[in-house]
C-alpha cells in the first residue's frame, strides 16, 4: 500500500473512532519516528477529555469544541507523516468494512461527508436542525427546485405526509429527507437535501411512473 492510501485510511478511521485511529497510528508508525511522541500526547489529550467529562467537569459544548480540535489535530498530523515515519511491515490500516471497497475518490468525498455529519450530530437538536434547514435551502437554490416541489416528491414516495402548499422548510420536511436517506442507503443520513439525495429521488420518481 502506498503512503497515500495508508494516509487516506488513516483519514476515513478518525471519522468514525478516533480512539482506534490513535490505536492504529501508535501501531503502524515506528517507535523510532520524531513523530511518535505526538501519538502519545493525542491518546493523553483524548483520555483527559474522557476523564473530565465523568467527572463532570467538562461542559459538552467544551467538551465537543476540545474533540473537534484533536481531531483536526490528529488530520493535519496524517497529512504530515511520510513513508519513513511508517514500519516497514505495516499492512492494510484497519477501517470499516463497508468502505474497504470503495474508490479512492469516493472514498475521500465520503470521509468529509461523515466528518461533517459528526459534527452536526455533536450540535443541540436546535441548531442542528437551523444548519439542516439552511443548507437545505441553498442546495434547492442550486439545484433550481422548490420546496413545494421537493414535498410533493417525497409525498409520492410516501415519506411525506404534511401540508404540500408550503415554501417553507420545516421539521417534517427534514425528517422526510432523513426517512428518505434512511431508505435508500445515502451517506451521510444528515436531512439535508443535497445533490446526491437529489439524483437518487429523481431516480426513483422516474421508476415510479
Amino acid at each position: 500500500m502506498n503512503l497515500k492510501d495508508k494516509k487516506l485510511e488513516l483519514k476515513i478511521l478518525i471519522t468514525e473512532d478516533m480512539a482506534e485511529c490513535i490505536e492504529e497510528l501508535l501501531e503502524e508508525i515506528t517507535p523510532q519516528s520524531q513523530n511518535y511522541n505526538e501519538i502519545l500526547q493525542f491518546k493523553g489529550r483524548l483520555e483527559q477529555i474522557a476523564a473530565d467529562e465523568m467527572r463532570g467537569i467538562i461542559s459538552t459544548e467544551n467538551r465537543n469544541l476540545a474533540l473537534n480540535q484533536l481531531r483536526f489535530n490528529i488530520i493535519t498530523f496524517i497529512d504530515l507523516l511520510q513513508e519513513v515515519d511508517f514500519k516497514s511491515e505495516a499492512g492494510n490500516i484497519r477501517r470499516p468494512e463497508t468502505l474497504t471497497t470503495i474508490p479512492q475518490k469516493e472514498a475521500e468525498r465520503l470521509k468529509t461527508y461523515i466528518q461533517f455529519n459528526n459534527v452536526l450530530n455533536q450540535m443541540t437538536p436546535s441548531v442542528k436542525l437551523s444548519n439542516q434547514m439552511s443548507f437545505t435551502k441553498k442546495w434547492l437554490q442550486q439545484l433550481n427546485v422548490r420546496v413545494v416541489e421537493l414535498r410533493q416528491s417525497l409525498h409520492q414516495l410516501g415519506y411525506y405526509t404534511g401540508t404540500l402548499e408550503n415554501e417553507e422548510i420545516d421539521y417534517v420536511l427534514i425528517a422526510a429527507i432523513e426517512a428518505f436517506q434512511a431508505t435508500e442507503r445515502l451517506v451521510p443520513v444528515d436531512g439535508i437535501y443535497g445533490r446526491d439525495t437529489h439524483k437518487i429521488l429523481q431516480k426513483k420518481q422516474r421508476t415510479n411512473l
